[in-house]
């Protein structure tokens, strides 16, 4: 039995399936109740500061505290909240291609936050509160990923990493602050999809060009592909990655109300149903449309 802590997960979910069990660890109400108390009400808890101290090199100890030291920190722990249990992992425990790196990402993907397994940190600030548009009960979740976990399984070592490396990069976008910011993030997890989905398919981009890609792959999975959402997509891509220029202005000088906060939320809308659909899970969610704001039910695949 290979078992993995991770946190912090605010849902308090328990479940098993043929050759996974997922359970509570022990005092975690006291723990989310020190999260809950320690996050903004904006719904996110914010990197703690660090201090930097003279220490005797000898034994360790404290001696003095440096002046003028004091700043957020560049990584932190999380308490953990969970464990998952795995009876034949594929990968040991550590590794961007480990089972359990797949499952706690896939978690945090599926319940809109970030999570990481017990050793590893976080940096930035972490979602408390659900980030995305997605809404689903747990057993669907669950359901789901039993789902994932069996295909994913059935990957080669390079897919199964590069899988993992999606769902870490989504949960992380849904933590920056500004539109420029989380829009080439959104934008590199999407061309990540694109490259595994070809891959998987054994199939070359010759001919293809990079504009075409989102209409392509919406295609191949029966989601919608609204002409002027994509054209938008595309047009704020090729402005930011080749000119600098967000809405067609500088970074940081673009005036509220041009549309602009929209399109990384859009991104993530359709990224988030690009990754349901390459696993194979043929719910409605992957066919609905994300070029709006609101709620979306994460239905449970016949």
């Amino acid at each position: 039995m290979n078992s993995t802590s991770f946190g912090f997960l605010c849902v308090p979910l328990e479940a098993s399936f043929p050759g996974l069990t997922l359970c509570l660890l022990p005092e975690y109400e006291r723990k989310l109740t020190w999260i809950t108390q320690s996050s903004n009400k904006d719904g996110f808890f914010y990197t703690p500061n660090t201090v930097t101290w003279r220490c005797d090199p000898a034994t360790g100890a404290r001696l003095k505290r440096i002046p003028r030291s004091e700043r957020p920190a560049q990584s932190f722990h999380l308490p953990v909240s969970h464990e998952i249990s795995l009876t034949s992992p594929i990968r040991d425990s550590g590794s961007i291609e480990s089972d359990d790196s797949f499952l706690v990402q896939t978690l945090a993907f599926l319940f809109g936050t970030r999570l990481q397994i017990a050793r590893w940190r976080f940096d930035g600030r972490i979602p408390i509160e659900r980030q995305d548009s997605m809404w689903m009960d747990e057993a669907t979740a669950i359901h789901f990923l039993e789902h994932a976990y069996s295909w994913w399984r059935s990957l080669s070592d390079i897919n199964r990493g590069r899988m993992v490396n999606i769902l870490y990069s989504y949960t992380r976008a849904l933590s920056m602050e500004w539109e420029w910011d989380a829009f080439p993030w959104q934008y590199m997890i999407f061309d990540a999809i694109w490259r595994l989905h070809r891959d998987i398919e054994c199939k070359k981009d010759a001919g293809i060009k990079h504009v075409d890609r989102i209409a392509h792959i919406c295609l191949a999975f029966g989601t919608p592909c609204p002409k002027d959402s994509v054209d938008e997509l595309v047009k704020a891509r090729n402005d930011l990655f080749h000119e600098g220029l967000w809405m067609s202005h500088p970074v940081g000088f673009s005036p509220a109300g041009d549309g602009g906060i929209q399109l990384p939320k859009n991104l993530a809308r359709l990224n988030a149903r690009l990754i349901c659909a390459i696993t194979g899970y043929k719910n409605a969610f992957v066919q609905s449309g994300w070029d709006f704001m609101g709620w979306q039910q994460f239905d449970r695949m016949p």
